[in-house]
């Protein structure tokens, strides 16, 4: 662990032997540069206290070693707070737009407000059921959310294992990646129960019903703009109607908007 942290240390200089790219040289951060001038400042009172104040070369060898063993073990200490506040950081951003993603998929398949709203969010995801099938496109954007959320565990391993509720929400959304095969297709409804899996475990990251004070999402405001029909999932998706999906749309049902 010791050895792996020095590594990381020695990797702030990206054009280190064995190191990644894109990384900041540790050197130009403050915490770095501060550390370092307290060793300096430590070494000039040293050679003081050796030249001027005649004490012994040991006694000043002892002190300059114990300065400058605090100096690495500051380092150390504060690299470390710094690397996992910035792991913490990362995992609410990543979390944060699989929410929005899906507040966006969810909309062109059910209608509703096109602004965020977690509760409006929950209650069409409730309200789903089999005779809300999915337009060709919407399948297509479900489709390719799962194999985005696979590419995040595949080439973001180390970071995603340091939270288990990110981990468990990237697996089932990767498994939206199944919407449309042809041997495990999937029912709206058990696409709604994947994605409200997936909704539980990135609020456990966000924490975004304990700081939610809106209405609780079993109120039947909020689905009264649902339009699932194929109809107008294309027309959300790409803002065209597609006469050839007329008949699809609801009998005398004109497209809805939030007042």
């Amino acid at each position: 662990m010791f050895i792996d942290r020095i590594k990381g240390i020695w990797c702030r200089q990206p054009d280190r032997f064995g190191c990644k790219e894109g990384q900041q040289p540790l050197w130009k951060k403050f915490h770095v540069r501060a550390a370092f001038a307290v060793g300096g400042i430590a070494f000039v009172l040293g050679v003081v206290d050796h030249y001027y104040l005649e004490n012994s070369a040991l006694d000043y060898i002892a002190g300059l070693v114990t300065e400058f063993a605090g100096v690495a073990v500051t380092i150390l200490l504060v690299d470390m707070a710094l690397e996992r506040q910035s792991r913490k950081t990362e995992v609410r951003r990543i979390a944060d737009e699989l929410l929005f993603q899906v507040d966006y998929l969810v909309w062109i398949w059910l209608g509703g407000d096109r602004a965020f709203s977690y509760s409006e969010m929950m209650a069409l995801l409730d309200s789903v059921e089999n005779e809300d099938a999915m337009h060709a496109t919407t399948e297509t954007q479900f489709l390719n959310f799962g194999n985005e959320a696979g590419k995040i565990l595949r080439i973001q391993p180390e970071l995603v294992k340091t939270n288990k509720d990110l981990k468990a929400a990237l697996e089932k959304l990767e498994r939206l990646a199944s919407v449309r095969a042809l041997h495990t297709s999937m029912l709206p409804i058990e696409l709604r129960d994947l994605i409200l899996e997936a909704l539980g475990s990135l609020d456990c990251v966000l924490k975004y019903t304990q700081n939610d004070s809106t209405t609780p999402w079993d109120c039947k405001e909020y689905t009264t703009l649902k339009q699932s029909s194929e109809y107008y999932q294309y027309y959300r998706y790409t803002g065209q109607f597609d006469l050839a999906l007329e008949v699809n749309k609801g009998r005398g049902e004109e497209l809805k908007f939030a007042s």
